[in-house]
């Protein structure tokens, strides 16, 4: 990941950052997922709980893949991959 970190802002929307472009934040994260939506929130958990091992997924540019989308499972194809974010459409 170009020794980069993985960010979840308050946008809900995460992305990588290198160490010289973070601060630190001064609020326990038990506080900050208390103003996250619940399906957010477990991602979230589960990645910090389950970290670094994290399940294996070959994703590649086009591939078809279904996502969650305002509650619902939608086909979505990938247009960007970035370590272990993708960006979709």
């Amino acid at each position: 990941n170009n020794q980069r970190y993985l960010i979840f802002a308050d946008s809900d929307a995460p992305f990588y950052l290198r160490s010289t472009a973070i601060r630190l934040l001064l609020e326990p994260l038990s506080n900050y997922l208390s103003k996250v939506d619940s399906g957010t929130k477990q991602y979230i958990e589960n990645y910090v709980l389950t970290y670094p091992k994290r399940r294996l997924v070959n994703i590649a540019v086009k591939d078809h893949i279904n996502i969650e989308l305002n509650g619902q499972w939608v086909d979505a194809i990938v247009s960007k991959v970035d370590a272990s974010l993708m960006r979709v459409f």
